[in-house]
């Protein structure tokens, strides 16, 4: 199914995601102009900035935006999953929070059990999630939801991408 233009910015905001999970699956970037460092703890510092600036802000549209105030307007299957959703929010940050306090040597494994997580979640917002919402709302609720997320994103500064160096907006 084709993505509704409401929710086009989170599913830019999965694609880079999906780039730093080619990071930390192989311990370097997806091409030339992703660069990724080869050291674990500088791995770290790189996700740890990655978080601040783009994947908590993400995070936070989701829930406020979606996950939150849709909860009862979509049939329990899907309230289940948003259910699942909100679980994986929470298990990813403390994961990313509990990287700083790992040895070396515990890194690499934590690093793509990582990347393994953050791969599956995306996966299924996008094909599950994503796709449940545009069948069961309507064109205006998602218009509506749409507007909501981009005030949201138009609120924060641009970032500079941690893996492109390149300057821009969230959802973008």
């Amino acid at each position: 199914m084709k993505r509704d233009p409401a929710l086009i910015p989170l599913s830019h905001d999965h694609l880079s995601a999906l780039v730093l999970v080619y990071c930390l699956k192989h311990g370097k970037g997806a091409s030339d102009r992703y660069q990724w460092p080869a050291r674990p703890i500088a791995q770290v510092e790189r996700i740890q900035q990655i978080w601040q600036q783009e994947l908590q802000h993400h995070f936070v549209a989701e829930e406020r935006f979606i996950f939150l105030p849709l909860q009862e307007q979509v049939l329990p299957a899907t309230q289940t999953l948003t259910d699942d959703l909100l679980a994986e929010h929470q298990q990813i940050e403390q994961a990313i929070k509990q990287l700083s306090g790992l040895s070396v040597e515990a890194l690499p494994a934590a690093l793509i059990e990582l990347a393994n997580a953050l791969e599956s979640h995306i996966r299924k917002e996008e094909r599950q999630y994503f796709e449940a919402l545009q069948t069961e709302l309507t064109v205006e609720r998602l218009e509506q939801i749409g507007q909501a997320i981009a005030d949201f994103y138009a609120e924060l500064p641009p970032i500079q991408c941690a893996l492109t160096g390149v300057m821009r907006k969230l959802g973008d």
